[in-house]
């Protein structure tokens, strides 16, 4: 009995973190702005995403993949090994860490990561564990 209670318990707990390696870790805040009638300006984020970027042969920077911020932790930077990690639990509670050597924070208008697709569409990329 103590067997089979150790067997579900340990079952559970993820035993592994898959590691990914990407060029960019890119936190992107989509945003509007609204004009009002005594001439300010107000600023609302819309949606909050980690971006990872790929380098590939020809040059470009192309998306990997990307979860929302609430999904996964914001990126840190680990000094002894000189790069930025961000992580997350994936939907069957596995550890998912991805590492790159350079991080950048941006707001903008429109979504880099749907204007993207464009270029390399969401069945060429290889996508991290869902």
């Amino acid at each position: 009995m103590f067997a089979l209670l150790s067997l579900l318990f340990c079952s559970t707990v993820p035993d592994s973190v898959d590691d990914y390696s990407v060029s960019v870790i890119e936190l992107n805040h989509v945003v509007s702005f609204t004009e009002h009638s005594d001439g300010s300006t107000v600023a609302s984020v819309h949606l909050s995403q980690l971006i990872f970027w790929q380098l590939h042969a020809d040059g470009e920077f192309y998306v990997r993949d990307w979860r929302m911020l609430k999904d996964a932790k914001p990126p840190r930077y680990d000094h002894d090994n000189r790069v930025w990690r961000a992580s997350w639990l994936d939907r069957s509670l596995q550890a998912v860490r991805v590492t790159a050597p350079a991080y950048l924070e941006t707001y903008s208008i429109h979504d880099p990561e749907v204007e993207n697709r464009a270029l390399f569409p969401m069945n060429q990329r290889k996508q991290f564990r869902r």
